[in-house]
Formats: structure tokens, sequence, C-alpha cells
């Protein structure tokens, strides 16, 4: 559990799966659990996301005006990765005082077929 704080990132595909951090009463006995890394599809460590890529990664369409132009098509009807943008994204306020605070849920993304979209848009 803290191999990243210890012997640096172990996995760069590897990602939490959920929108919010778990309660602290859900990690009792997380001890004992082994949790694997790797996915067969991957190398273990694979590779750091380039910037962009992270941009695309979690920026929703309202924000497209500030990648550069080769990416802004990825945001278009005919994108084939435009189920990654949905054009309303939720905002879960609940309990935050500004809108700022709020939890954009915006759909988890398939690392791979984004590479291969900006590939094409590049």
């Amino acid at each position: 559990m803290f191999a990243y704080y210890y012997k640096g990132c172990v996995s760069w595909y590897w990602y939490y799966p959920y929108h919010y951090a778990p309660f602290a009463s859900d990690l009792t006995g997380c001890d004992q659990l082994d949790i694997p890394f790797n996915d067969p599809k991957q190398p273990m460590e694979g590779e750091p996301a380039k910037p962009f890529e992270q941009l695309l990664a979690v920026f929703p369409k309202q924000s497209s005006h500030a990648l550069p132009t080769c990416y802004k098509g990825l945001y278009e009807p005919d994108s084939e990765i435009i189920d990654f943008y949905p054009s309303d994204v939720k905002l879960d306020i609940n309990g935050a005082r500004y809108a700022w605070m709020g939890v954009n849920l915006l759909p988890f993304i398939d690392r791979e077929r984004l590479k291969v979209a900006m590939i094409k848009a590049d």
C-alpha cells in the first residue's frame, strides 16, 4: 500500500477507479490485502502520461479552449473518444461551500484509446 512512497511509482497504468476517497473505516484490515498493480495488457511499470495526455484525461468538453488546436477535434461529436467527454457533466457539490469545491463526475478514460486518438490528431 505504501510502495509509492518507499519504492517509487509501482505502475503508471494503475488508477483508483472511484470518484471519492474511502472512509478511514473502510481501510480497516487493508494491511491484509494483496493488491496487484499489474495489468496483463500493460508492462508492470509502464510510462508516465505526457502533459497533454493528462489534460485530455481530466478536462471536460468545457475546458477544450485550453488545449492546442490539434486536439480540439477530439471533443467533436464524430470523435472516436467522444464518450470520454459527455456534454452534461454532473457536479457533486454535496457539503461544498462553493461550486469549484465540488467533484466533477467525469467518466474514467481508457488510456490506450486516448493515446491512439491523440496520435491520429497530431
